[in-house]
């Protein structure tokens, strides 16, 4: 493999040069100017105000290029020339802040299959004293904690992830007033019987119909939309982490006006590694509300749908 520097790219078009300009005010944006970068977070950049204009009049030149009357390969060609050195220039001048709020932070990663919940830095092992906390969202895998370093008592902190109530075992994190990172947390969760671990999902999958985030987002007014003469349709959702699926409640919906009908059978598959399932439970004829008590062990779940023609 080979890469293209600054005069020996590739022929670049107007769409690849306004492409260029889209990822150089990103790097723009990124590193605002200061004078001595003392309020600016030790963790962002920051840049003089003499570096910032002389890329930022880079930037507006490779514009009015991609906007003018010569677009010939090589007028184009220059122009992206200039910007990549331009922008290499402006990177090489980037420095961190020195700003110092007080903060630490302590960072790391999730394992063991949970994907979401809160994360808390504790000042002692028995956790009577919280120093912060993050709430992660679905499908996390790294997390940051600011904490006040005057909190901090002996240099060392404890971490846990918390998910429905299930908390990690404490990680003990020794350097923490110099802020640490690589902190790992270990959960394997489980979710409790008669709660609902469709809306847990780590990804969600449908070959057909739009909306299909609906069928499992709790609310009864909302549904997945699979036409008419659909044939068979398949949601496939990945828990993220092995479940005991103890029961499966499915609701039809019925809207002629709308050329939506309702199934005539469904079948339930589980599987641990997404690739061999076994059938969990199969319902033909018409569909009402179903449970269905297996205590199968699962991570992907596929739902197969029979639609009326």
């Amino acid at each position: 493999m080979t890469a293209n520097g600054p005069g020996t790219r590739a022929p670049i078009d107007q769409d690849g040069l306004l492409t260029q300009i889209d990822a150089a005010m990103l790097v723009l944006d990124a590193a605002p100017y200061s004078e001595d970068g003392s309020e600016v977070y030790p963790y962002d950049w920051w840049v003089t105000e003499a570096v910032w204009d002389v890329f930022a009049a880079a930037i507006e030149a490779a514009q009015d290029v991609a906007y003018g009357d010569d677009l010939s390969e090589e007028t184009l060609n220059r122009a992206a020339d200039d910007l990549d050195r331009a922008m290499l220039t402006f990177i090489g001048a980037r420095q961190h802040g020195s700003y110092d709020d007080g903060l630490v932070y302590i960072s790391g990663t999730l394992s063991g299959g949970v994907h979401m919940g809160t994360v808390t830095i504790y000042a002692d092992s028995a956790k009577a004293t919280a120093l912060g906390s993050v709430d992660l969202a679905r499908n996390s895998t790294d997390w940051r904690v600011g904490v006040l370093k005057d909190d901090i008592i002996g240099g060392t902190v404890y971490a846990a992830i918390t998910f429905q109530d299930q908390e990690s075992a404490l990680e003990t994190v020794t350097g923490a007033a110099d802020g640490v990172d690589g902190v790992v947390l270990t959960l394997a969760p489980t979710v409790p019987q008669g709660v609902n671990a469709a809306p847990l999902h780590t990804t969600l999958d449908a070959d057909k119909g739009t909306n299909p985030a609906n069928a499992v987002d709790g609310n009864a007014g909302t549904h997945w939309d699979i036409p008419a003469d659909t044939g068979t349709a398949i949601l496939t959702l990945d828990l993220g982490f092995d479940v005991t699926v103890n029961s499966a409640i499915l609701r039809a919906y019925t809207n002629l006006s709308s050329n939506l009908v309702s199934m005539d059978g469904f079948k339930i598959e589980y599987s641990t590694d997404g690739e061999s399932w076994t059938t969990a439970y199969t319902h033909p004829g018409t569909p009402i509300p179903c449970t269905n008590s297996g205590g199968a062990s699962t991570k992907p779940v596929a739902m197969f749908f029979t639609q009326f023609t």
